[in-house]
Order: structure tokens, then C-alpha cells, then sequence
């Protein structure tokens, strides 16, 4: 009896979950195997942590950190499913056959799990308050730290006025009206020129209506504490800006901690790892195969693709990948040169219109949702309240997870 074909999925964030929900549905069990790993135990859903960092108010735990116990379907249950199987686990590395031809997944107690088609989705590091820990057990006591430091803090001062930033602003004055905030951003503008003018000055004019400050202006010489996020209040502080200004600074957040991807488990592969960019990204085709081996796929933040990365870009990767590796694994023979022989006549993927959605606590917030002839389509509190802000789209995440 031949070997059933491995499909690999590493990491089990936004993208790779809907993939491994995709393929579970497409893959044949009695010739094919599918297995995800994830170093976290838990689901986060993203879109809702700033809120849930700032209070505990009609906001839950459970949440935003789902488990993925019914990752495959609603009445299937630890993590299997018809041919997927979740597994917990640290990477350690990534071996290779000769040439590339499939190889091992090591983990961290010294298993291996052999691949014949690899999918890295394994998103990105932070810093600071959104690092947050991979076992569900360690969670509350981060909430909790950064609950007690808003609750704290008379003064906040948030370095980075990105998506992060602004929407951490908002969360913040919702619970703490009298907190002096200020937003310190380099542009004069938030966010970063991906985006229209006319939508990154709507979400500076929605958040200083509301009594939050935003400097144009920089903050030199952060100690790692602050950057990692394990400095806490300092009564009466105040900091000094790059251009001389003096802010008030109880609590300094520091919110462009997006450290890097998550690739160096991929350093000692000997093909895969010649499609790894200088800062770690993966170059890859319009198929989302990597160059240096078709064998492989990469998914979300971790790629070298030229737009923003969000839940809605992982989906759409997740989607393309799903039916190209459906059909890979249809040739008579795979090997790296049929896949990569195979790679024009697969589904590419086309960076689409950056779209954004800004929240502003619970009852504000501003939407981009793309261009018609170049003008700027910039939606207001009313349909972006109704979008996001009230429910933070919990209620599909946990749809997503069959946790609904």
C-alpha cells in the first residue's frame, strides 16, 4: 500500500485556519493526511484584543481566545477532523529531502512530521502589549497587567498613531474620560500611505473630537522596557520629544512592535530558505508557491507580496491556495519540478484595493472601502459602528472556529 500524500499547514492563525477548514472538506482520507501545528493553544482573534486589553467590560476572555477544539466542524471535536488533524506544538526547524522533495517538520519534542506540500502561515513577533502568550492558561495575568496600568495611568502617551495606535486611543477614552492621551505619530497624518489622505486625516479629526492629542513628532531613545511592554505607570512623567515638546507620559504604549515574521525555523532548510528576504518575508509566485521550491506555499503575513496585511488578505490567500494545492495534488506524478511546471496554469493572486476599517471605541470609528475613478470611498461612524465597533466581528470569529 503507497504512503498518503502529507499536507503540512505551520501556524494556525487567520489564514492557515481557513485553509486547513477548506482542505479538511477537498481532501481525500484515503490518500491524503492533513496536519496543522500551532505553537498557541488558543485562537486569537485579533480585531477585538485592544478592547479587551483596556477593560473587562462587556467583553470576554473567551472571546477572542477560542479554542480550536471544533476547528473542523461544529460536531467534531479535539481538533480532527474528516482528514485534518490539529497538533500543539513549537517548531524547532524545517528538514528537506534531497532536491527539496518534501522532508520533516521538527518539533520541539523531537518529532518529526513528514511533508510532501508545506503551507507557512505563521504570521508575526510583537512586542509590547500585543505579545501575547501561546497557552491560554497564561492569558489573564497579561490582560490583567495592562488593565491595572490603564486603569492607573493618568496620562498615556501611545508612540504610533497605525491601526494599533488610533483604535488603542479610542478603547481608552470610551473607559477613561480623564485620561490625558496623546498620539505621537511621525507623519502628520495616521496611518501610513498605503491609504488616502482623506481617510487618514477622518480618523485624526474622529479621535481628537474626542479629547485625544495627536503630535506630528517622534520619541528618540525608548528603553526596552518600553518596547517590550514590561515597563509600567511612572507617576507625574513627562517625556520629551525629538522636536523639544513636552508630553505627559504616566504610561508610554508603544505600538509599532511588529517585530519581524515568523520564519527562522526556515534558516536551515536548503531550498525553501533561499526564497527568505533580508527581513525574513517569502518571496513567492502569483500562485503563492515559493520560487526556490513549488512544493511549498507561504499565506499571509509572512509573504513578500506588496500590500497591507490583514484578515481579509489571509482569507483570500487561504481561498487561492486551497483549490491550487487541490490541484497539484491531481498530477500523475508530484515532484518540484511538476509543481513548479504546474505553477502558470494555477490560480494567481492579484493584490486587491486596500480596504480599512479604524475603530473609535464603541460608538465611532472610520472606513476606507476603496476607490471608484480615484476618489477615495470614506465611510463614517454610522456604517462602521454597525460594521465593527459594537461587536469587534466576534460573532464571526467565533462562527468561524464553530464555537457560534
Amino acid at each position: 500500500m503507497s504512503r498518503k500524500t502529507s499536507v503540512v499547514l505551520v501556524g494556525a492563525g487567520g489564514a492557515n485556519v481557513r485553509l486547513a477548514q477548506e482542505l479538511d472538506k477537498k481532501l481525500d482520507p484515503t490518500k491524503h493526511t492533513l496536519t496543522v501545528i500551532s505553537q498557541a493553544d488558543y485562537y486569537r482573534h485579533l480585531p477585538a484584543t485592544l478592547r479587551l486589553l483596556v477593560t473587562d467590560e462587556g467583553i470576554r476572555e473567551q472571546d477572542i481566545a477560542l479554542s480550536y477544539d471544533s476547528l473542523f466542524g461544529k460536531n467534531l471535536k479535539n481538533g480532527k477532523g474528516r482528514v485534518g488533524v490539529l497538533r500543539i506544538a513549537e517548531i524547532v526547524n524545517v528538514e528537506e529531502k534531497e532536491r527539496g522533495e518534501g522532508g520533516w517538520v521538527v518539533l520541539d519534542d523531537g518529532s518529526k512530521i513528514e511533508w510532501d506540500i508545506l503551507v507557512v502561515g505563521t504570521g508575526s513577533n510583537w512586542n509590547g502589549l500585543l505579545r501575547w502568550p501561546t497557552k491560554r492558561v497564561q492569558l489573564s495575568e497579561h490582560l490583567n497587567v495592562w488593565r491595572d496600568r490603564f486603569a492607573s495611568a493618568k496620562s498615556v502617551l501611545i508612540v504610533g498613531a497605525g491601526s494599533v495606535g488610533s483604535e488603542l486611543a479610542g478603547e481608552i477614552r470610551d473607559y477613561y474620560p480623564d485620561t490625558q492621551i496623546t498620539l505621537v505619530h511621525r507623519d502628520s497624518l495616521t496611518l501610513n500611505k498605503a491609504y488616502p489622505a482623506k481617510f487618514r486625516q477622518s480618523i485624526g479629526d474622529d479621535l481628537t473630537s474626542r479629547g485625544i492629542q495627536f503630535v506630528t513628532d517622534d520619541i528618540q531613545g525608548l528603553s526596552s522596557s518600553v518596547m517590550e511592554g514590561s515597563e509600567g505607570v511612572v507617576p507625574r512623567r513627562e517625556i520629551v520629544s525629538s522636536k523639544g515638546k513636552a508630553l505627559p507620559a504616566e504610561l508610554i504604549v508603544f505600538t509599532g512592535g511588529r517585530t519581524g515574521v515568523n520564519t527562522d525555523f526556515l534558516s536551515s532548510a536548503p531550498t525553501i530558505s533561499k526564497s527568505l528576504s533580508a527581513n525574513g518575508h517569502l518571496k513567492v509566485r502569483g500562485s503563492l508557491q515559493l520560487d526556490s521550491n513549488p512544493r511549498v506555499f507561504a499565506a499571509g503575513d509572512v509573504t513578500d507580496i506588496a500590500e497591507q496585511h490583514t484578515l481579509m488578505k489571509a482569507g483570500l490567500h487561504a481561498s487561492l491556495i486551497a483549490a491550487n494545492i487541490v490541484s497539484l495534488l491531481k498530477l500523475p506524478v508530484l515532484t518540484s519540478n511538476t509543481a513548479g511546471e504546474a505553477s502558470a496554469g494555477l490560480k494567481q493572486y492579484t493584490p486587491s484595493s486596500e480596504m480599512l476599517v479604524v475603530t473609535n471605541g464603541k460608538r465611532s470609528g472610520t472606513g476606507f472601502l476603496g476607490s471608484i475613478c480615484g476618489i477615495p470611498i470614506v465611510v463614517g461612524k454610522w456604517l462602521v459602528v454597525s460594521a465593527k465597533s459594537r461587536d469587534l466581528f466576534i460573532p464571526k470569529a467565533r462562527a468561524m472556529l464553530n464555537r457560534a
